[in-house]
């Protein structure tokens, strides 16, 4: 009897912290396009998340309706637009590991985002940075015999960007610098 109440004890005691630690921060990450703010994660955030929330981010939890913080990130060339939205607590979605579908349109290199700290009022932005992968460059002269003295047309790439905009290194990025604060 005496040995089952200390083992009772020690397993409460042991799932109280666990319990206690599993959501210190609330996240919420949006795309702006231009025009509204999307809550949710694209197909590559979605599995990176579902990847490395255990592994790496034990204290982080999404959530739509009651985030302390809000990454916003867009691909458009212009992102300055968005240090001047009005985000607040409550006017989420209620999933926010919905898997968000995104149109095409102009994009920048990179992947810019921005951390809304919610507990201020109006929320302020507490840190920016970009999320880029390396591109694979198609600039490439085709191989084969060539059929006589031909002008040397390569194409100048040097003035082409090397990377393209990656929302989930983005949403990485920004999960990391939560991680250090």
């Amino acid at each position: 009897m005496k040995y089952s109440i200390q083992t009772a004890a020690i397993l409460f005691f042991l799932v109280i912290p666990a319990a206690a630690q599993e959501c210190k921060i609330k996240i919420a990450v949006a795309h702006w396009d231009g025009k509204a703010l999307e809550i949710g994660l694209t197909p590559d955030q979605s599995k990176y998340w579902t990847r490395e929330k255990g592994k790496r981010y034990p204290t982080f939890c999404l959530d739509g309706t009651m985030p302390d913080y809000v990454i916003v990130w867009t691909e458009r060339t212009s992102s300055d637009e968005i240090r001047k939205l009005t985000v607040r607590r409550g006017a989420g979605g209620s999933d926010p590991e919905k898997v968000i579908t995104l149109a095409a349109g102009p994009s920048a290199d990179s992947a810019h985002y921005f951390i809304f700290n919610l507990s201020k009022e109006p929320a302020v932005v507490v840190h920016t940075g970009t999320g880029a992968k390396e591109s694979v460059s198609t600039a490439e002269r085709p191989l084969g015999e060539r059929l006589g003295p031909m002008p040397d047309r390569s194409l100048d790439i040097s003035r082409l960007p090397n990377s393209v905009p990656d929302p989930a290194e983005a949403m990485k990025n920004a999960f990391d610098w939560l991680k250090k604060k």
